[in-house]
């Protein structure tokens, strides 16, 4: 099992943030680690990385949810805007297994955008730079550590975008 990062346990000892470390089986996509976690989906943030008119920003969303970049191009009042290609994240996340991104921009240096939608949770989960473990906390909690946008780019994955 890969161990989550010294960074965000560094980072979330010296931020005094009250967190839970959840072991769970080897998962590929948010649903299957908010089911392995005995979340909702709606509780579990899964990451996707962007590139806005060049540059690159963090997007948190709901695990039930999917990205409306079309929205969030207009939201963001940029040109272009588009998903930043799997080959280029390990440049930004060294210490991170490819799609087990933690949902703490912040500490990789980019801005960090989550949909409303995590905001109305009391806690919330996210992967914890592995696929084998992942970290709970209020969201309240990562609110203050992170010091995200908020931003209503997303919709349920089973209805179709609005305005897409």
């Amino acid at each position: 099992m890969e161990l989550i990062t010294n960074r965000i346990l560094q980072h979330l000892d010296h931020m005094k943030i009250p967190y839970e470390r959840i072991n769970h089986r080897r998962d590929y996509t948010a649903r299957q680690t908010a089911s392995d976690c005995s979340m909702k989906p709606a509780c579990f943030a899964k990451v996707v990385v962007v590139e806005a008119d060049g540059r690159k920003l963090l997007s948190v969303l709901p695990a039930d949810h999917a990205l409306d970049l079309g929205r969030f191009e207009r939201l963001l009042g940029c040109d272009r805007i588009s998903l930043l290609p799997e080959s280029s994240l390990m440049t930004y996340f060294p210490d991170c297994e490819l799609g087990a991104l933690p949902a703490l921009g912040n500490l990789y240096g980019l801005p960090v955008y989550v949909s409303p939608e995590l905001t109305r949770q009391e806690k919330i989960a996210f992967n914890a730079g592995t696929h084998e473990q992942a970290i709970r906390m209020n969201y309240k909690d990562f609110d203050r550590m992170v010091r995200p946008t908020v931003i209503d780019f997303s919709y349920p994955t089973d209805r179709r975008a609005v305005g897409a």
